[in-house]
């Protein structure tokens, strides 16, 4: 579907706010607008993904007219327009008007068979979780009671008002007696056997959907219908994918609906899993494609380093960590839901636990007839210790259970995994991510790279290659940096010695309460004090001059804090969700506050000439990722803010306004504006909306080599803007330039990205060859060939004080060796310089004359 811009819409940015960026957009060259849900949500939502009816546009954004107002804006600059769908859960929000409506009229509602509430299991009624202690202490303190609403009789509890069966109330009638005449029952939220409807992972106020079901899909989708037969929306993202009773056959459906409209899905994939090949989608949202970059950029020996020394400090390893995690949320949070699926397919909740523990894969689709091998592994592997399970799952008669199995496997992968075991370890920071794979070796980080592109691309998978998303634990540039301290892992963990002296923190492994701040397991403040170190080094500002940056502390202080907390509720070793522990989160807090008091005096005081080597190595890596997100097979996927540094940490931080007025007029300054405007290159009649569809993914782009071929790569760049923008690379204008180039770049030959492009990982040769990760791409394989070049282990490579690697001092004699049938001219798309091959090779240190990354285009 072509790049995508992320963009999280919400109160402060409806789509008005939206079309405003649309010029933004064009001067980066983005050729899609991806936006967050655009459907009715809870008053308030920052994000989306607690809608509360489908069918509507959502008023707090601008509604209907808003929504074509953004279109229209779009389609006027050939900019297509991506939408983010939610089709497996709706908010329980009680002034939702599809949930509000079974709450009023139960099992009777038309609206009823939408949601997935096992009806029996409440005795015919829909279990409510919004009491804090049991329902007989909440009546006699009076913190349930009735009330009316607009005339309308409500049973209030706290600040949710419930509908009224019937919509009368007796003047006499009690609390009690009113709440028995409901088609709901209100329950102690401590009680986890208290629910019977399929929650979207644990959280209570999302309910599941019968999507599966024909007429809820068209209920679901009639909005999404009707736009893309407006020709308002050109791609879909489906929310998790996984969730849903049957993926393929929603799949199949979406695609009839759309004519088969580009669509990504949120899949995780785990191990070497690939995306199934029957499933009518694009590809997925990429959180694969940003493992495997983030294994070609690390130091593997330094990675494997600050491995080793945080199991010396007691740090478990990653495969154990990770299955004790998922059996603790598959016997605790999911023990009822797993109870029910287990009595339904005549088996032990125990056995059922363990086999979901043991599955290596987020889920199976069991319906497919032969199985498919990849499910039988899965199966194997998961049963190996309870083979009588294998034949359980197997049985036709089980079916509807073994749905409603693999529908909550995802959901304990997920809490236990990405939500509890990865907020445990530290020793492999940077890929305790989503989707990320921190007990892979990283060995052959860069030959798995070449490898999994390669497969992408003769699969004909397109879909997004992100860097930052609104679910990253961290955003790219953080992680970035992370990736950079694996090669300083020598000086770090001596910093972090010095760091936790001056914190006065114990360093013994067998450190516990009472020895240690802010603890409540032994040796939990080592893994502490090592997450904390990697983050604030992370998270530092790059910028020189921190004589006016008092308050910029203060924020980062009090954003490092809340981020450090949630993540030590989701370990759930010294604080949890259900039981926050106050004084160990005021001392988390506190040695934030210490860690950057004074703009980081001892921060700076440990680690020293660490700080900024680590911000200077993580520029440059995130460049790199720039341009390997912008050249491998699928749709770069650039998430707001990020086309400048970004650094972020988990949401809601990294959910904060953008300023984009500042980068509209940074982008100025570097000589770009919006394509179509005089001065800008490839200025042409803009494209109706609608036929930008895919010009990267889905074959030959209607702006194809006649408008923005060879003939236009006259790119022009004000002289020397790339090597000032290197030298002051602290102020982030040079990752706005790498990436709008490269944008720029992927418009100008819109089949060497196409779906049927070649990939090929391209051989550096020379001294600096270590240090070099390139790829070439072609459409279909012949040619003409567009070559990436960019830096990886940069610490290997000299670079005057603070500054970038670039040129001949930094690169050599090192060259790439092109595909055979490459050109022999080329247009780089940063600097507009050209660079000539020479029998067959390019030298490194022409092409990146100015900056560690180069584009080269067939000129």
């Amino acid at each position: 579907m072509g790049s995508t811009y992320r963009l999280q819409l919400g109160p402060t940015v409806g789509f008005d706010e939206a079309a405003a960026l649309v010029g933004h957009l064009a001067t980066l060259r983005v050729e899609n607008l991806y936006c967050s849900p655009v459907s009715e949500a809870v008053p308030g939502s920052t994000h989306g993904y607690d809608g509360t009816d489908p069918s509507h546009l959502r008023a707090e954004l601008g509604g209907e007219q808003g929504f074509r107002r953004l279109a229209g804006a779009l389609a006027g600059a050939g900019i297509g327009c991506v939408v983010d769908i939610v089709p497996n859960h709706l908010s329980t929000w009680a002034g939702g008007p599809w949930w509000r409506a079974v709450l009023r009229d139960g099992r009777a509602s038309e609206l009823a068979e939408v949601f997935d509430v096992d009806w029996d299991a409440g005795a015919g009624k829909v279990l409510l979780p919004l009491l804090d202690r049991p329902l007989d202490e909440a009546l006699a303190e009076g913190s349930v009671r009735t009330s009316a609403v607009d005339g309308e009789p409500v049973v209030a509890v706290g600040g949710t008002c419930l509908p009224v069966t019937g919509g009368v109330l007796r003047r006499d009638e009690d609390v009690a007696e009113v709440l028995g005449a409901q088609h709901y029952r209100l329950v102690d939220w401590h009680d986890r056997s208290a629910r019977n409807y399929r929650r979207f992972f644990d959280i209570d106020t999302l309910v599941g959907v019968h999507t599966e079901r024909p007429e809820v899909f068209e209920r679901m989708h009639a909005l999404v219908g009707r736009l893309v037969a407006d020709g308002l929306v050109t791609g879909l993202r489906v929310d998790h994918v996984d969730g849903l009773a049957d993926p393929a056959g929603y799949l199949r459906r979406l695609a009839e609906l759309t004519g088969g409209l580009p669509v990504v899905v949120e899949k995780i994939l785990t191990g070497d899993e690939t995306l199934r090949r029957s499933w009518r989608v694009a590809g997925t949202t990429g959180y694969e494609a940003l493992d495997d970059i983030g294994g070609a950029l690390v130091d593997p020996q330094g990675c494997d380093r600050l491995a080793e020394a945080a199991a010396a400090e007691g740090e478990p390893d990653v495969a154990s960590c990770a299955t004790e995690c998922r059996r603790a949320v598959a016997s605790t949070t999911f023990a009822a839901e797993l109870e029910c699926v287990a009595a339904a397919l005549g088996t032990s909740t125990e056995s059922l636990v363990e086999v979901t523990v043991a599955l290596p894969v987020y889920r199976t689709y069991l319906d497919s007839d032969p199985l498919a091998a990849e499910d039988a592994e899965a199966l194997a592997i998961a049963t190996a210790r309870s083979p009588a399970m294998l034949d359980v799952l197997l049985d036709p008669s089980h079916a509807a259970a073994v749905t409603s199995w693999q529908q909550r496997s995802g959901a304990v992968m997920a809490k236990g995994v990405e939500d509890t075991a990865w907020y445990r370890l530290a020793g492999r920071l940077a890929f305790c991510e989503v989707g990320g794979q921190p007990a892979r070796s990283r060995a052959d980080g860069l030959t798995r790279l070449h490898a999994r592109a390669g497969e992408r691309a003769a699969s004909g998978q397109a879909g997004l290659v992100p860097g930052t998303t609104h679910d990253t634990k961290r955003s790219g540039d953080v992680r970035c940096r992370l990736y950079a301290l694996s090669e300083l892992a020598l000086p770090f963990e001596a910093g972090l010695r010095r760091y936790r002296e001056l914190l006065g923190v114990a360093t013994g492994p067998r450190s516990g309460p009472g020895g240690d701040p802010g603890t409540g397991s032994a040796g939990r403040s080592l893994a502490l004090t090592r997450l904390l170190a990697q983050t604030v080094l992370a998270m530092l500002p790059a910028a020189d001059d921190r004589s006016s940056c008092d308050a910029a502390y203060g924020e980062l202080s009090s954003r490092i804090g809340a981020a450090m907390v949630k993540g030590e509720r989701e370990a759930g070793i010294v604080t949890t969700w259900d039981h926050p522990d106050g004084s160990a989160e005021g001392r988390i807090g506190e040695l934030v506050e210490r860690s950057l008091a004074g703009q980081g005096q001892l921060v700076r005081a440990a680690f020293g000439a660490l700080v900024d080597d680590v911000a200077r190595l993580g520029a440059t890596l995130s460049l790199t990722g720039v341009l390997l997100r912008s050249t491998m097979p699928g749709a770069p996927d650039c998430y707001q803010g990020d086309e400048a540094w970004n650094l972020a940490l988990v949401d809601p931080d990294n959910r904060r306004p953008v300023d984009f007025a500042a980068l509209g007029a940074r982008l100025a300054d570097l000589g770009l504006s919006p394509l179509g405007t005089p001065g800008s290159r490839a200025s042409r009649p803009a494209v109706p909306g609608p036929s930008v569809l895919g010009p990267s993914v889905l074959g030959p782009s209607v702006l194809g080599p006649s408008v923005l071929g060879p003939s236009v790569l006259g790119i022009v760049r004000p002289d020397g803007v790339a090597a000032r923008c290197r030298v002051a690379w602290r102020t982030g204008d040079v990752k706005l330039l790498v990436t709008a180039s490269v944008l720029e770049g992927r418009r100008a030959c819109p089949d060497a990205f196409g779906r049927d492009a070649a990939y090929r990982g391209v051989e550096p040769v020379g001294r600096a060859s270590s240090s070099v990760v390139a790829c070439a791409r072609a459409a279909t394989g012949h040619g003409p060939w567009i070559v990436g070049i960019a830096t990886r282990l940069p610490s290997l490579l000299y670079a005057p004080a603070g500054d970038l690697p670039a040129g001949r001092s930094s690169y050599g004699s090192t060259e790439i060796v092109l595909p055979a049938g490459a050109g022999r001219r080329f247009v780089e798309a940063c600097t507009g310089n050209v660079v000539e091959a020479s029998g067959g090779r390019i030298a490194v240190a022409e092409a990146c004359a100015e900056l560690p990354v180069a584009l080269l285009l067939p000129a």
